[in-house]
Order: C-alpha cells, then sequence, then structure tokens
C-alpha cells in the first residue's frame, strides 16, 4: 500500500466499516483491488478486505470521504492490459508465420542460381538421353515458332529411373541450355502438418510461376505427393487427394497457357498416379538408366579432373570392371580414391591417385555388394545377377 502504512493499522469488519460510514467516521481510504486502506476522523487507521462496488464507492463519495484508487492496482492494470495486447499481438504474428510456412512459397529460394547451372557437357549421360533432354530445350528455345505452327509443344515431362542416377543434375544442365528461369522444389515440401496447407501451397507456386513470361518448374520426388491408389501401394489420404486434384488442376492451366513447363522426377515411374501421367499433364517419359561403360568413365573423368593420376591408372579398365552401379556410386567412388591419395601425401607434395587406391576401394564396394545380395538372399531366397556390382 502507499498509505497509512505501519503501526495502529487496524483490520475492521464490513459491519463496523459500514457504522463508522453511516456515522461519518471515515474521514480518506486508499481503494486497491479489493482491499480498503483508511482513515478515521480521529486519525487512527484501519484496513478492510472486501469486494469493492460501484455503489459502494457512490456511497462514500456521498459520504465526503476523500478517495485514492492505488497507483500500485492501476499499473497491474496496466501491465495486464499490456500482457493482453502483447499475447494478441504474439498471437497475430504466429500466425502469420505459420500462415507464410505453410500456404505460401518464395520463389527466390527455389531459383536454380547461374552458379548452379551446368551444360550438357559437364554430365555424363547417353546418346538417347542426350538427345531427349536437347529436344525439351529445342521446343522451349523455339516456342513462338511451334505456336504459330498452330503446334503445341510438351509442357510436362517425367524423368525416372532408379536412384543416384543424377535426375536432378540433369535437370541443371536443362537450366544451363535455356534462357529462361528455372525453379527446384521437392514433393515433399507440399505436405504441410495443417489441413488445407497442401494444396494452398501448391496453387501458390504456380500463380506465382505465372508472373513469368515462361518457366521451369522442375519437382523431385514427385511421387511423394502423387502415389497411385492401387492395391500395390496403401490408400493415400484425403490431404493427399486434395492435393493430387490441386496439382492436376494447375497443370490443366498450364495446358491452356503453356506458360510452364513441368519436370518431375521418380526412381518409381509405377508409383505415380495415373491421372498425372496423361498427355497433356505429364505425358512425356524419359527414361534416366544406369551409366554405361562409356558414361562411367566418363564419370571418374569428371570427378578425378582436378587431382593428379599415376601413369598406371587406367579409368577405362576400372569402369568396364564395375557394372550396375549409379553415378552417385561412382562419384562416392571417385571420392574416396582422392581421400586415400591426401591421406597418405606429405606436407609439400601432390596428392597422387594409384591404380592400388582403386583396387583398395574396389576390394570394399565389392565385399559390401555380397553382402547386400546375401542379405537379400536370406530375406526373399533369390539371387538377381542384375545385382552383381563389380
Amino acid at each position: 500500500m502507499l498509505f497509512f502504512q505501519g503501526e495502529g493499522l487496524t483490520t475492521i469488519s464490513f459491519s463496523e466499516f459500514s457504522d463508522r460510514l453511516e456515522s461519518n467516521d471515515i474521514k480518506s481510504v486508499v481503494i486497491d483491488g479489493n482491499s480498503i486502506v483508511g482513515k478515521f476522523k480521529d486519525e487512527s487507521s484501519f484496513k478492510l478486505v472486501s469486494i469493492i462496488s460501484n455503489d459502494l464507492i457512490k456511497i462514500l463519495r456521498d459520504k465526503r470521504v476523500h478517495i485514492l484508487f492505488s497507483t500500485e492496482a492501476i499499473n497491474a492494470d496496466v501491465i495486464l492490459n499490456s500482457i493482453s495486447i502483447i499475447i494478441f499481438l504474439g498471437v497475430l504474428v504466429f500466425g502469420w508465420v505459420i500462415y507464410e510456412k505453410n500456404f505460401t512459397i518464395s520463389l527466390d529460394d527455389k531459383l536454380i542460381t547461374e552458379e548452379e547451372k551446368l551444360k550438357f557437357s559437364d554430365v555424363a549421360i547417353s546418346d538417347e538421353v542426350k538427345e531427349s533432354l536437347e529436344m525439351i530445350c529445342h521446343f522451349i528455345k523455339n516456342r513462338k515458332n511451334f505456336e504459330q505452327s498452330n503446334c503445341d509443344i510438351p509442357t510436362g515431362y517425367i524423368l525416372y529411373g532408379p536412384p543416384g542416377n543424377g535426375k536432378t543434375l540433369l535437370f541443371r544442365a536443362i537450366a544451363g541450355e535455356v534462357n529462361i528461369p528455372c525453379y527446384s522444389v521437392s514433393a515433399s515440401e507440399f505436405s504441410k502438418p495443417l489441413m488445407g496447407a497442401g494444396p494452398a501451397y501448391i496453387r501458390d507456386l504456380f500463380e506465382k510461376l505465372r508472373k513469368n513470361s515462361s518457366c521451369i518448374l522442375f519437382i523431385d520426388e514427385i511421387d511423394a505427393v502423387s502415389r497411385r491408389n492401387n492395391s500395390e501401394t496403401s490408400a493415400i489420404n484425403n490431404e493427399e487427394r486434395r492435393m493430387i486434384t490441386q496439382l492436376l488442376s494447375e497443370l490443366d492451366g498450364i495446358k491452356s497457357r503453356k506458360d510452364v513447363i513441368v519436370i518431375g522426377a521418380t526412381n518409381h515411374l509405377s508409383h505415380i498416379d495415373k491421372a498425372l501421367l496423361r498427355p497433356g499433364r505429364l505425358g512425356e517419359y524419359i527414361h534416366i538408366p544406369l551409366p554405361e561403360e562409356k558414361e562411367r568413365e566418363k564419370i571418374l573423368n569428371i570427378n578425378l579432373k582436378n587431382i593428379q593420376r599415376a601413369p598406371d591408372v587406367n579409368l577405362e579398365e576400372i569402369a568396364h570392371r564395375i557394372s550396375n552401379c549409379s553415378g552417385a556410386d561412382l562419384s562416392d567412388l571417385a571420392k574416396k580414391v582422392k581421400y586415400n591419395a591426401m591421406n597418405r601425401s606429405h606436407k609439400g607434395t601432390i596428392p597422387t591417385i594409384t591404380m592400388d587406391d582403386f583396387n583398395r576401394e574396389l576390394e570394399k564396394m565389392k565385399r559390401i555388394n555380397e553382402a547386400r545380395v546375401e542379405q537379400t538372399v536370406n530375406q526373399h531366397g533369390i539371387r538377381n545377377s542384375s545385382q552383381q556390382f563389380i
């Protein structure tokens, strides 16, 4: 309390307070919440704990009692009001953050930068795959010519094949060959914890893409949002169905406006909903197989171009010795032999890769592959010759 604190403060009952008030014996009071501290006209102090009503305050004023309200109580009200406002603003900000995170997308984060772009000469692919990818670029570069001839260009493609074969890398090569904005997203980004957020996210994505005169959207692991609903796969839930419906709607819009080229990537073409694979949507399929021998040699060359090799290193022989491996496997092999050479080199000497480095890593890869094959045989009783790695 701000007043009347100290000795001589006597707690009184409400009935005594009423009697003294009625007899005009109360000089002044300080009201603080549900308590009153005051002075009688004989200057003695008292304290009363009671519910303070507007009627009581009116009676005090009618009796010409000097009334003060505690600044502590006033400050408490101000603090409580301030806290309420802060909480309200916090909820608004939190809601906005949740909305921005789940219902909208920033294309700046998805744009393939100049540093990320490649050329077809930077990747090791078969002539057949290269021809298919060059055709995509040809359609895009000569789009106006096709439109003038009343010839619709394909607006949807699927790159499919085993994992680790560089489907994302190939999109970066496409981005480097065409002169339009290219964006990359993962289909897993479409799955949101809030109901309805996934379809809204897809809708916002395509609305922003259409603001470009022309662009390419790459959707990695597209089967994550478009799983086929049949006896071979688990039933998709309602939210996934709504996301697929929204994606189909956006693809149909692209078909009419031809402003966005969509390229999806998947390891399992059979897992994608058939509705997405119809002509006019994602109706063009390009198979990205495991690299053949000459591609394997080129991949090793690309990954080892900045390190010295001993005369006995024969990449053609190494590429011949290994099979059924992906581009990612070959990149990992090159990385490990480089580590071996760098760990072996002394200070001031140039790291040099030898054939022994390759033989050591190939032997490790062989043992790992044999263990994988044996595990598959134990689980399924099947030995597949295509699993042979080295």
